[in-house]
């Protein structure tokens, strides 16, 4: 779990790093200045990156502890994975398209409509958002939980 933890890592930061490129493009960086985008860029990388370091690293601690708990708990390991990666991908992705929405009200609508009225197209990738926050949470959970049990049980 550790070696998927830092390929989860990888993928990550090569993820951050394509959208920080693209952002920091002057031209790009007027119409994405002050949206969901620059959002999207500094969560991706505090969650994706930062987030699967530390995963990673107390897997490998607690595989030094005992690798035999880690295997019995190891369908809801890899299913928390696969729950944390694709609820983040798909955070992300609401984010970036709230801000693409936000950026065409700001920048390429002739007569603008009000900021409320913005808000109510953006909504539907809040919501999604908000599921993927929850989505997020649970794979945390199914991850964190199983590696608290051994180290409580070690600790005994």
């Amino acid at each position: 779990m550790a070696y998927k933890f830092l390929m989860a890592t990888d993928f990550w930061v090569f993820f951050n790093l394509i959208v920080a490129l693209l952002i920091s493009i002057p031209y790009i960086n007027l119409f994405t200045h002050g949206t969901h985008i620059t959002v999207a860029h500094s969560m991706g990388t505090t969650i994706g990156i930062n987030t699967t370091i530390l995963l990673a690293s107390v897997f490998y601690i607690v595989n030094l502890e005992g690798k035999e708990f880690l295997d019995k708990y190891s369908k809801t390991l890899k299913l928390g994975y696969w729950v944390f990666n694709i609820s983040l991908g798909i955070f992300l992705t609401c984010l970036l398209l709230g801000g693409v929405e936000k950026s065409v009200w700001m920048y390429f609508t002739d007569n603008p409509s009000s900021f409320g009225e913005m808000q109510d197209k953006v909504q539907p990738y809040m919501y999604v958002f908000l599921a993927a926050g929850f989505g997020l949470l649970a794979g945390i959970i199914m991850v964190t939980t199983p590696m608290i049990t051994i180290l409580i049980k070690k600790a005994k």
